[in-house]
């Protein structure tokens, strides 16, 4: 009857407490070993559970009919052989979908079988699993208690992202700042010269010029007077091209403020 056992999460119930653990415990289903091996188990007033490293399970006792010892041979350890109730019990989601033995043998490589078994025998004669139901509203309180908890650290950790991103963002702003006065008098310079029609720009002008464009992500700026009545169309063609590089680097996210910087800082000449 290793299919009466269940999923859990190993949270004890309201009213419930441990009675006894015991490491290196392996599972059997009747005479078959099942891939739960040497984990740990834990007797309560109300089941047993079992962990390893990876799974979580558990068996109420009230399935136990009653449990013997099975003495250590050549070949295993001893273990307690745990008959189970043949009644119907409303199924669970569990590890094993159906089982035809009615027993399930608990082998106990690291020693501890004697007392275990006294201890699970004295609860299977007390049956305070009777006396003290599961009261399935103190797990669901304890699981809304956790998602909360949960919800509050993603709040704050999404908090502590943007905070971040919004830091970052004002210190390209900074940067973009430092740079302005010498950007605003090299663009005015050559500004003044092309309106009054003149060509004697000097070759380091135009190389300044052309060095602060390629540094700001724009090689061949798009303006109203080179893109006339397609200036929108051109200029949201540009905006395209300049942030596709950068939300490829943030996973396709950018906030308003970050995107609103970086336009910026490739644009300041204007």
């Amino acid at each position: 009857m290793a299919d009466r056992f269940a999923w859990t999460d190993g949270q004890l119930h309201m009213g419930e407490i441990i009675i006894a653990t015991q490491t290196g415990v392996s599972i059997q289903d009747g005479p078959e070993k099942t891939a739960y091996q040497k984990g740990t188990i834990t007797l309560t007033s109300h089941r047993f559970l079992w962990k390893d490293n990876t799974s979580q399970i558990e068996l109420p006792l009230s399935y136990i009919v009653y449990a013997e010892k099975k003495d250590a041979s050549l070949t295993s350890k001893a273990k307690i052989v745990s008959i189970v109730s043949s009644v119907q019990a409303p199924k669970r989601s569990g590890p094993f979908i159906s089982s035809r033995y009615n027993e399930i043998q608990f082998e106990f490589k690291d020693g501890g079988c004697n007392e275990f078994l006294r201890l699970v025998q004295d609860e299977l004669v007390k049956k305070r699993w009777l006396l003290e139901p599961i009261r399935p509203s103190a797990s669901t309180s304890g699981r809304e208690h956790r998602g909360i908890s949960s919800i509050e650290q993603n709040m704050h950790h999404q908090l502590n992202v943007q905070h971040q991103s919004i830091s970052g963002a004002f210190q390209d702003l900074n940067k973009l700042m430092e740079q302005a006065k010498d950007m605003v008098y090299v663009s005015k310079a050559i500004s003044a010269k092309i309106q009054e029609k003149r060509s004697d720009l000097s070759s380091d002008e135009t190389i300044r010029f052309r060095s602060y464009l390629l540094s700001l992500g724009i090689d061949n700026p798009i303006t109203k007077e080179s893109a006339g009545s397609k200036y929108h169309i051109e200029l949201a063609k540009e905006l395209a091209t300049v942030l596709q590089k950068a939300l490829k680097d943030t996973n396709g996210i950018m906030t308003l403020s970050d995107a609103y910087c970086r336009i910026n800082r490739a644009r300041g000449f204007e």
